[in-house]
């Protein structure tokens, strides 16, 4: 993975590892804690950050050539208690509305491949994301399945778990997607800048509520 233009983005980008069909990228090693990752950054940005739960870190349209984009949430729960929760790829259709429907076609150890059934206004887009997960490390990553027909030319993400005390919890999380040349330019623009940052702040309230919280 490419390193972003700052501190943060660098430290946060080094830890990707990408999953493709025909291997796997050599895996940099993670940032040693939540206070290395904020020690870097604005004062104003980790006031907000403990105001509202979520920010996004990379400028309008991406960060780097591939257009990754890159957020910090705070989740009032334990590392281990996210994780497990964040794990349960199938029920990610409980707290983002643009998924219609889920479902898990291939296990295998720490993972699984998931059909993604996907409405983006009036477009309905099929994907299968190979994600896996690493308790020790505190990482879960995902990316394109290329076994399987995709409806989107690229997607790839991660989040990243540190410690913030004994019941709080620092996410890091990227994503880059690439909805392919076949469909309207504007989806693009949908389904990243103005995507995940919903996305992000849904994922946290679900965590946090244990998984009952509904949009």
């Amino acid at each position: 993975m490419r390193p972003g233009a700052s501190p943060l983005c660098a430290a946060v980008t080094a830890a990707v590892l990408s999953i493709c069909a025909g291997g796997v990228r050599a895996e940099p090693p993670l940032a040693r804690s939540a206070e290395e990752i904020l020690s870097g950054q604005p004062a104003e940005l980790r006031e907000r950050l403990e105001q509202q739960k979520v920010v996004i870190l990379t400028p309008e349209g991406g960060d780097g050539a591939d257009h990754w984009v890159k957020a910090l949430a705070i989740f009032e729960r334990p590392r281990d208690e996210v994780m497990h929760l964040i794990a349960q790829s199938t029920r990610q259709i409980e707290y983002r509305p643009e998924i219609t429907a889920i479902s898990t076609v291939e296990r295998f150890p720490h993972g699984t491949v998931d059909e993604h059934q996907l409405r983006i206004l009036f477009v309905k887009l099929t994907y299968h994301l190979r994600a896996q997960i690493d308790y020790a490390q505190g990482r879960a990553w995902w990316s394109l399945d290329d076994h399987f027909a995709n409806d989107l030319a690229r997607l790839d993400g991660y989040w990243e778990f540190y410690e913030l005390g004994p019941s709080r919890t620092l996410g890091a999380f990227g994503t880059v997607v690439d909805i392919g040349p076949a469909l309207p330019g504007f989806l693009q623009d949908l389904a990243t800048r103005k995507n995940v940052p919903q996305t992000v702040d849904r994922t946290r309230r679900w965590v946090d509520s244990n998984g009952t919280w509904r949009p």
